[in-house]
């Protein structure tokens, strides 16, 4: 078969030479025969060709107090794209990352991407059954966590919020075939974010959320911890969430870090981890009160 390139080609060609040869010879119907050729090759190559411009971008910035920030150039693919495209074949954010001018930040932080998205991930199974959840699909949620941390380190690596969001935008993708995506104002207050990938919820119930708590974020994770264990008002799981919070970030920055620039924690960073989760002060995490974060905003 001829490829359709050929075909307008030769439709150019041909209209360009009678053009040529009638304006040589005086004939004004070839003159006018070698412009249809040509206006015809045009019409075609527009058509086939000239309409595949790049599409308006979708803003997806969620900026919340805590400066996560998602691409406000970020150009996402259409649901029926997401359905029938394999996630080992496409990857928009990785895709946006590796388009970018190449400098020694854009090439590091796209080879990171893969190693970084499968330990993250294997991390997570580990936590979530250490955590004693049965449930094999909250390992999302601590992986959402865990690029919490990730998304600080990436921030110091690039030095730019809305590279280390793209950065962390393609570890989800990578790492759980799935577009991150962000739950509404409601969702955040009613709790129902455990089906959301990525950190921009954590930026969200920093905006929104407004309990005792003194951390937003670390709240939102030990909501949806509790709710995997099915009981919301245990406060022996309000703990465990709660002293899981820092370790899970951290995990995620150290590995992160070790991704972009070859660093691993220090023996100092790693002995000063269990008194940073001392000093949180459980007494302060009681005070708090065992409730869903829904119900501290209804009760006002």
């Amino acid at each position: 078969m001829i490829p359709v390139r050929l075909y307008i080609a030769l439709f150019l060609a041909v209209g360009g030479i009678c053009f040529v040869l009638a304006l040589a010879a005086g004939q004004p119907s070839g003159m006018l025969l070698g412009l249809f050729f040509l206006g015809w090759g045009a019409v075609v190559w527009y058509l086939r060709f000239g309409r595949r411009g790049t599409p308006s971008h979708a803003s997806r910035a969620v900026t919340g107090e805590s400066g996560y920030r998602s691409n406000p150039h970020r150009k996402l693919p259409i649901a029926s794209e997401r359905l029938a495209t394999p996630p080992a074949e496409r990857n928009p954010a990785l895709d946006e990352l590796k388009q970018l001018p190449q400098t020694a930040i854009t090439a590091g932080l796209g080879a990171a991407v893969p190693g970084l998205a499968t330990e993250l991930y294997v991390e997570a199974k580990k936590r979530n059954v250490e955590m004693g959840i049965s449930d094999a699909s909250f390992a999302e949620c601590i992986f959402d966590l865990e690029l919490v941390g990730a998304f600080e380190r990436a921030m110091i690596f690039a030095g730019d919020k809305n590279l280390a969001s793209l950065f962390v935008d393609a570890v989800v993708f990578k790492a759980t075939g799935k577009s991150p995506s962000a739950p509404s104002h409601e969702g955040i207050i009613n709790g129902e974010t455990v089906e959301h990938r990525g950190i921009a919820k954590y930026a969200l119930a920093k905006k929104h959320l407004t309990t005792s708590f003194p951390d937003p974020g670390a709240w939102l994770f030990i909501t949806e911890y509790m709710q995997a264990r099915g009981d919301v008002m245990n406060p022996a799981y309000f703990m465990a969430g709660a002293d899981s919070v820092l370790p899970i970030r951290r995990t995620g920055e150290w590995i992160t870090e070790k991704a972009l620039t070859g660093k691993s924690p220090t023996k100092e960073e790693m002995d000063a981890l269990p008194k940073a989760i001392d000093a949180i002060g459980k007494a302060e995490l009681l005070k708090a009160k065992v409730q869903m974060p829904q119900e501290s905003e209804r009760s006002k």
